[in-house]
Formats: C-alpha cells, sequence, structure tokens
C-alpha cells in the first residue's frame, strides 16, 4: 500500500473522494458492479509525440477485469466512461497501463482522445487521454 489507506473494496466514487484528499498519491482497488480495477491517482512523465516528457497529474488503470461472460457487454466502456468525467473534472491524465488485451488495445486506438504513448511495449502498449482544456497538467 502505497500513499494511501487502502480498503477492500471500494466503489469509484469512495476512491475519488479518498483520493483527492491525499497528499501526493492513491492507490486503491475499485469494484463496479462485475467490474474490478486497480486505480492509482498519481502523477507521471509520459512521453509525448514529439518526444517531450512531460509530468502528468494521472488517474492510472493499473489493470482491470470483467467475467468473461460479461465482457463485451460495455461494462469496461461505462466505467471508462466514468473515470473520463472525472479525470476531466479534476484535470487530470488518464493513463490505461500495460494493455494485454488485443481488443482493448483497439478499442482504446480508436477512442476519441485517447493516444499511444511512443516509447510503450508493443506487446503490452500504454495509452493516455488528457483533459480536453489541456494538453498538459503540471
Amino acid at each position: 500500500m502505497s500513499g494511501g489507506d487502502e480498503r477492500d473494496e471500494m466503489n469509484l466514487e469512495e476512491f475519488i473522494h479518498i483520493a483527492e484528499h491525499a497528499p501526493i498519491r492513491y492507490n486503491g482497488d475499485v469494484h463496479e458492479g462485475v467490474l474490478r480495477a486497480y486505480l492509482r491517482w498519481t502523477r507521471r512523465y509520459i512521453l509525448t509525440e514529439d518526444g517531450h516528457m512531460v509530468m502528468h497529474n494521472t488517474i492510472d488503470i493499473g489493470n482491470v477485469s470483467v467475467p468473461e461472460r460479461e465482457q463485451r457487454k460495455g461494462v469496461f466502456r461505462g466505467f471508462l466512461e466514468k473515470l473520463e468525467r472525472t479525470a476531466d473534472q479534476f484535470g487530470r491524465t488518464l493513463y490505461v497501463e500495460n494493455v494485454l488485451n488485443p481488443n482493448l488495445a483497439k478499442f482504446l486506438s480508436a477512442r476519441k482522445g485517447f493516444r499511444l504513448v511512443p516509447d510503450a511495449d508493443n506487446l503490452a502498449p500504454c495509452f493516455y487521454r488528457t483533459p480536453p482544456r489541456s494538453e498538459e497538467t503540471a
């Protein structure tokens, strides 16, 4: 547990409430219906397409799981939309790390606002989306 008092189960709203009051970062397991995600409220450098390393305040999706029987039914899409609104509200970049599922990589590649991290591993690419009003958040 780095940066916060993790609880075994919390929903996204509880995570955000705790994270926004954390000094620098907060990590936690979030449960939304059948979806389980490990999130971080943190800062990270991201290599931009023009080759610059820029510090971003981020909400990171470290991992996410949805039972196979519930996949391709919009469960992750709904969760991602909530995270996008939250990231926008707090002026944070949304960062999805090490995408192992090729369907999810295609989905994020096609989703408006998401960009591939240029130095990301091709086998497990990372994607990010900056808030609409700001390309950089220091």
